[in-house]
């Protein structure tokens, strides 16, 4: 009896080693109750693009021309996703027209001009009859409880077609047009209500141009003198921004941030008026070749589905030490970033494609790739919620172009579906916390990203898991990428300072791994799966899906 025992107790002291020593291996995450930096709602805000080249329509297709309204079943897909802001209406073109067009009842003008007299790239024909308009747009804002961001033009001014007064007074104009009550006596509020709107629409947000190193006189290079052109530039912004403010000290004004020299001005002289500066954001643009570590070209014939998954769930950039997502560290996007002003990044997306040989090889676009990778952007941002505020991922509604966020059949005779990349945001906008916790990790798997595809860069270390951690008052949200193409991983949670009930949720987006949209059949490739768990033992372990973005969600005791 006492050699039993004396071999039972072995045995438990070998079970208790072994658990112990699996536990270390497997991979975790720590999270402490310490708030690292707030997150903002409004990273999670949407693009109301409506667009005039390339054959696509973008925002005009929310409205059904059959039924002149709103489509009921676009209107419910864009409810569904919990947008804290949309921006409208550019973009590009912007800064080539005057907002005047996007009403009816203008001096001048009864009805509305025909949207679509500038195209910035030839070969896409004017399909849109314009029938977002600012009001419609309003209205929709109202409906989905979104802030709306309307963006001014100043290329105009800049490009010397207008005088800086007369942008003042366009700028004026719009303000008056959206927010002034009707017995104010201004003129812009009564065309409001001539075209059926009496009360003002309250907008807080309006952003000053749209990308002005697109605009003629500025070049890309580093080594172009910008002098003259950033001094009238700031000029042009500075008496539009001076205008608004005058008219409400509480505007919320967003200027573009990828130029030093202008950034300095702004510094120097606007710094208690504006708001935001802005990046722009997008990865990796046309694939037309695949090269290796050493640059030479790879087999395309020999890749495999699991590869091409690799690279594109590897985004936008890669911290070459702990394999996670961060943002670009170019000069465009640091230019901002090196300034005194919070950031709004009001223009991203996962917005890519195959195209020459690697496209004639018949190497997967994958959509739920481009969704996985969209999450990386999240995150990347979401780490930047010190300074990072803002956000708008492209191009909410759309007929053709890649990075539609609803795809729509411009004759409606299919159903409009949800890419993704979409999906993702709209998971993060409904489960997020407005603190970021401090993490740590211990054996997460990672993988070497071997190729180069564009401004996809190889890396010998990407996470298979990209995580954090999220938290409000009540609840504790983890967030979790999982880009393994095909592995389900095991997640082991400790929690410093923090307790939590013995049930939570898991809330993910999962899909078909080797799906790509088409407009011949538009199919739903990806879907919001929420499942209900209840922890058994005193350890927590997560099962994270293969190829998937997961939220988990806690309540905090």
């Amino acid at each position: 009896m006492i050699y039993l025992k004396k071999s039972l107790l072995l045995i438990s002291i070998v079970c208790f080693i072994w658990s112990c020593s699996d536990n270390r291996k497997q991979a975790t995450l720590v999270i402490s109750n310490e708030v690292l930096s707030p997150i903002n709602k409004h990273l999670f805000g949407h693009f109301m693009e409506k667009c005039s080249w390339g054959g696509e329509v973008g925002g005009d297709l929310v409205i059904n021309p059959r039924s002149g309204t709103f489509d009921s079943l676009i209107l419910e897909q864009l409810s569904s996703m919990a947008i804290p802001n949309l921006r409208y209406p550019g973009g590009t073109d912007v800064d080539y027209y005057s907002w005047t067009e996007l009403i009816d009842h203008a001096p001048g003008q009864t009805e509305r001009k025909a949207y679509r007299e500038y195209q910035k790239e030839p070969g896409g024909e004017v399909v849109s009859d314009n029938r977002l308009g600012m009001n419609e747009f309003l209205e929709l804002c109202e409906i989905l409880e979104a802030e709306p961001i309307l963006v001014l033009n100043i290329g105009q001014a800049f490009l010397k077609k207008q005088s800086i007064q007369e942008a003042k007074e366009s700028a004026a104009a719009l303000y008056a047009y959206c927010n002034l009550p009707e017995d104010s006596g201004n003129t812009w509020a009564a065309y409001r209500r001539l075209n059926g709107r009496e009360e003002p629409f309250r907008v807080k947000y309006f952003e000053i141009g749209n990308e002005y190193l697109g605009f003629e006189g500025f070049n890309w290079k580093p080594d172009y003198d910008r002098g003259e052109p950033v001094q009238h530039l700031y000029n042009c912004i500075k008496a539009v921004v001076d205008t608004l403010y005058a008219m409400d000290p509480e505007v919320r004004l967003i200027v573009d941030g990828p130029i030093p020299e202008l950034n300095e001005l702004l510094e120097a002289g606007l710094k208690e008026k504006i708001s935001y500066l802005v990046s722009h954001t997008y990865v990796p643009w046309g694939i037309s070749s695949i090269s290796k570590w050493d640059s030479t070209e790879a087999d395309l014939s020999s890749m495999t589905p699991k590869q091409v998954w690799n690279a594109w769930v590897a985004t936008p950039a890669i911290d070459t030490a702990s394999g996670l997502s961060v943002l670009p560290s170019d000069t465009y996007h640091n230019a901002p970033m090196n300034t005194a002003f919070p950031i709004a990044v009001s223009e991203w997306n996962w917005n890519g494609w195959l195209e020459g040989d690697p496209k004639n090889a018949g190497l997967p676009q994958s959509d739920l790739a481009k969704g996985v990778g969209a999450a990386g952007f999240l995150h990347a941002m979401m780490r930047r919620g010190d300074r990072l505020t803002l956000a708008c991922q492209s191009m909410t509604v759309g007929q053709s172009w890649g990075i539609t966020g609803i795809r729509v059949d411009p004759e409606y005779k299919q159903e409009s579906v949800i890419l993704p990349s979409f999906l993702v945001t709209g998971l993060y906008s409904r489960y997020h916390g407005d603190s970021l916790l401090h993490t740590r990790y211990r054996n997460i798997p990672s993988y070497e990203q071997a190729f180069r595809m564009n401004s996809i860069a190889p890396r010998k270390k990407v996470s298979t898991l990209d995580m954090l951690s999220t938290r409000t008052e009540k609840q504790l949200f983890i967030h979790v990428i999982n880009r393994s193409f095909d592995e389900e991983i095991k997640l082991n949670i400790e929690l410093e300072g923090l307790r939590v009930g013995k049930t939570y949720q898991r809330h993910g987006v999962t899909g078909d791994k080797l799906a790509a949209i088409s407009n011949k059949s538009l199919k739903q490739s990806a879907e919001i799966v929420t499942s209900a768990f209840k922890q058994s033992g005193k350890s927590l372990v997560l099962n994270v899906p293969e190829s998937s973005v997961s939220v988990f969600v806690f309540e905090l005791k």
